[in-house]
């Protein structure tokens, strides 16, 4: 089980690491002037990807993967906000 300040740091790691991915680019989940209809469809899609991997059931570190990206992308919206 892993502590919630490892969670923290694993949801901050993948929001750090999308920023050096895709930048700060205009429609990201950050960008205040995106839509919160676009910004429910990115987070959509990653709980979708979530439910995949729950009903393959996947191993835990590939749902812990996905949950964190979920976590990653609703910080990304709230600091959007």
């Amino acid at each position: 089980m892993l502590s919630r300040k490892e969670v923290f740091n694993d949801i901050d790691a993948e929001r750090k690491l999308k920023i050096r991915k895709w930048g700060l680019a205009i429609n990201r989940v950050e960008d205040p002037d995106s839509s919160n209809t676009w910004k429910l469809a990115v987070l959509t899609e990653e709980l979708g990807e979530v439910a995949k991997e729950v009903v393959d059931g996947s191993n835990r570190i590939k749902l812990r993967n996905e949950l964190t990206q979920v976590a990653a992308v609703a910080v990304a919206w709230l600091e959007s906000l």
